[in-house]
């Protein structure tokens, strides 16, 4: 009997600690050996509206695991679940210096120092959050809602070190989630400030989409911070090809791959032209540009153009419109040849644009590109 029982202790502790590590277990931990499964039982019942059920658990797990700091959180929770801020103060504040690696407790902290306007706190442990790698669903949530604070960005910022190896899976989701334009603006200069290394070929798409919606300056100062040695970039207003080993940022041209296209940059009359040969009998895009133009009419044309392009088969130029949510717009297309094209920019459904040169089967050198409003003429 007493070997059974022994068993019995055993198989509920080894329980409990699992639950510790996976909360679908805490459902079936006897209640005399929760613990641990009381944390993930109360969140789950504090998640259904039921704080009363929440509350027990919670309180089983400050009996049994005094020292942590997530039943003082949980206690907290119910307190403001029932409006009892004031009864809530006590057990959140001694929550709050024992959790620093309690996520829970964190976001907790976090959400309250929101709620109160405290930027600075609550930027303190969010950075905590992502530097543990901590970066679900909730600290997202409250890291948008800082960088959308009165000095939540700057906040933000000041936190930053050299040592944040984060920084560009942080910049891949701030910009993908359409955090404020300034608000990245300001993190882009305390990356630079303070030299924090950054992946750029893990954000030159993003920051092209972001382009895309109309957002071309944001995103280019957001590139030339974050990814400051690449000398031969562009910027918003320049149309000119220019060589460079770095990925392509908002403004630069971007060369497609595809079966049968090779291509390559070489010094010509007018500087760095692009020379192309295409083996398949189909249209393919060589050079792609993303720009941000204002409504209205520009004028187009393509100089020192060489080999099919001039001679048999014209450039053809793609303008696709993007929406200020990233949706495609209007399109057009002109055949370029000698002469200079007028084409009009509509007054919605294009915040941005994208050009799209188009070559046809054989090989040709398309030596400038050239684009200028229509008044200038």
């Amino acid at each position: 009997m007493a070997a059974m029982a022994t068993a019995v202790a055993a198989t509920g502790l080894q329980l409990d600690r699992e639950a510790r590590k996976n909360p679908a277990v805490a459902p079936w931990v006897p209640s005399a050996f929760q613990a641990y499964a009381a944390a993930p039982l109360a969140r789950e019942a504090y998640a259904r509206g039921e704080f009363e059920d929440g509350a027990a658990y919670a309180r089983t797990y400050v009996r049994r695991r005094p020292i942590p700091a997530e039943g003082l959180s949980l206690l907290t929770m119910n307190l403001l679940g029932e409006d009892k801020e004031r009864e809530a103060l006590p057990a959140l504040l001694l929550a709050s210096q024992r959790g620093w690696r309690d996520t829970y407790t964190q976001l907790l902290i976090t959400s309250s120092a929101e709620q109160v306007g405290e930027s600075e706190v609550a930027s303190q442990r969010l950075l905590a959050l992502w530097r543990l790698q901590h970066r679900e669903g909730p600290t997202q949530d409250l890291t948008a809602n800082l960088l959308s604070m009165p000095g939540g960005p700057q906040a933000f910022a000041n936190g930053l070190d050299k040592a944040d190896l984060w920084i560009t899976p942080f910049l891949t989701w701030a910009i993908t989630q359409n955090v404020p334009s300034t608000s990245l603006e300001t993190i882009a200069d305390a990356i630079a400030e303070k030299s924090v290394p950054v992946d750029c070929s893990l954000i030159s798409g993003p920051l092209r989409t972001m382009a895309r919606r109309g957002a071309g300056e944001a995103a280019q100062t957001v590139w030339s911070r974050s990814c400051p040695d690449d000398n031969a970039r562009a910027e918003v207003g320049e149309f000119a090809f220019r060589k460079s080993s770095a990925p392509p940022g908002p403004s630069d041209w971007a060369f497609p791959r595809h079966a049968g296209l090779t291509t390559s940059l070489v010094s010509g009359p007018a500087g760095i032209g692009l020379d192309y040969r295409n083996t398949e009998h189909m249209r393919v895009s060589v050079a792609q540009r993303i720009t941000a133009l204002k409504p209205g009419e520009y004028v187009l044309s393509l100089d020192y153009l060489s080999g099919d392009a001039m001679n048999k088969q014209p450039i053809v130029l793609k303008l696709t419109c993007y929406t200020q949510d990233g949706q495609n717009g209007p399109a057009a297309r002109l055949w370029m040849k000698d002469e200079a094209q007028v084409i009009r920019i509509p007054d919605e459904g294009c915040n941005g644009q994208e050009f799209a040169l188009l070559v046809a089967h054989g090989s040709g050198t398309i030596g400038q590109f050239n684009l200028e409003p229509a008044s200038a003429n």
